[in-house]
């Protein structure tokens, strides 16, 4: 059991990834799609990366089924697409869990 898992059973939480994650460090641009329509646009500190997706702080929240696309560079297309499956309240701001989308091939 890894020390991660172990500090979230002694806490009686279950870790619900199931690849292996590493801290993740920076902050990018998000533009966030909501199922409503609206686009808004916020910057983000990264938590955390595994091959399905990132762990994000927001000073906002979202809703689960939100789209965000995170900009790495100064472009206007997002580096990095994905769907909020969680947003839970967390000190000042929410932490985010964010899957990664399928990017299609060219």
């Amino acid at each position: 059991m890894s020390a991660q898992n172990s500090k979230l059973h002694l806490a009686g939480l279950k870790e619900r990834r199931r690849l292996p994650r590493s801290a993740a460090g920076g902050r990018v641009l998000a533009t966030v799609s909501r199922k409503n329509g609206e686009v808004a646009v916020v910057g983000v500190q990264l938590l955390d990366s595994s091959a399905a997706g990132l762990g994000l702080l927001s000073p906002v929240a979202v809703e689960p089924g939100d789209l965000l696309g995170l900009h790495f560079d100064a472009t206007p297309l997002p580096s990095r697409m994905g769907r909020v499956v969680r947003c839970d309240a967390h000190g000042d701001g929410f932490r985010i869990g964010l899957v990664a989308a399928r990017r299609a091939a060219a």
